[in-house]
């Protein structure tokens, strides 16, 4: 199921895709598929279910430092900066070389 999803993912067809991993959470209750789902919530711009999603992946401790990234975008749509420069934090911590997010972080705090 998660592969469908992603396939569905890749071939940006978000209402196919979210569906799909809504099947496979409901079966297997997987980290990725909360990853994905929050993927695919970003992608069509609905913030607060790709923040409630991504976090559900972050609980569920998938080793990705993307997945940090991604939260801390999904806050910094959603104007929490707060949250936003703690999740880029956390994303830098696990990556050093994340490029975009020190941009991201000199937009949200340009003192440092």
């Amino acid at each position: 199921l998660y592969n469908r999803a992603l396939v569905f993912y890749t071939q940006q067809d978000y209402a196919r895709s979210i569906s799909e991993c809504y099947r496979c959470i409901d079966y297997h209750d997987y980290g990725y598929a909360y990853y994905l789902l929050g993927d695919n919530y970003l992608s069509v711009g609905n913030y607060d279910s790709a923040i409630y999603a991504l976090e559900q992946a972050y609980q569920k401790d998938v080793p990705d430092p993307q997945l940090a990234v991604n939260l801390g975008e999904a806050h910094y749509k959603k104007a929490n900066n707060n949250e936003a420069r703690r999740y880029f934090s956390e994303a830098l911590q696990q990556d050093s070389a994340l490029v975009e997010v020190y941009d991201r972080m000199a937009i949200l705090d340009p003192a440092n």
